[in-house]
């Protein structure tokens, strides 16, 4: 749901966002979503307590409907803390085709990233992309697929 300039979560955790920059209301799979020009739009969600992992496990979802080159790689998700600490969630392309994503850099700087996905997600359909991860394990999901997976011995956290 869109009001005003606030994107409103529906987990029920209260963590709303600011839209930034002008993305536009645009019907969604389930209500409404966002479109974004792919240049500086985003939506900016303060800090909260609900969205620190520590060193638990956890996922990151989102509904994408693209048709955008994924060149240069695509964030459609993230949480970004520092260089030393972010999870991101996107498209990358391969072979020309855009493909999904998962990473992970935990606060010692231990990188997992999931490995590209096998669907195409940047062909204007809707896609359901899910990152989980789970111990030391990272995996990437879409529509509902584990499609690809990666592993490293985590050392640090995700606050």
């Amino acid at each position: 749901k869109i009001v005003n300039s606030i994107a409103v979560d529906r987990s029920g955790q209260g963590n709303n966002g600011t839209i930034i920059n002008g993305a536009t209301p645009a019907p969604g799979i389930s209500g409404q979503a966002l479109s974004f020009d792919g240049t500086d739009d985003y939506v900016s969600i303060t800090n909260s307590s609900s969205l620190d992992f520590g060193t638990g496990n956890f996922s990151f979802s989102a509904w994408v409907k693209t048709t955008q080159n994924c060149s240069g790689n695509k964030v459609y998700m993230s949480e970004y803390e520092s260089d030393a600490q972010s999870i991101w969630l996107g498209c990358v392309d391969s072979g020309g085709v855009g493909k999904a994503f998962f990473s992970t850099r935990d606060s010692n700087v231990v990188t997992v990233g999931s490995g590209n996905s096998i669907t195409t997600i940047n062909d204007n359909k809707w896609h359901h992309l899910l990152g989980v991860r789970n111990g030391d394990n990272v995996y990437i999901y879409v529509d509902g697929a584990s499609e690809n997976s990666g592993t490293g011995s985590r050392t640090g956290n995700f606050d």
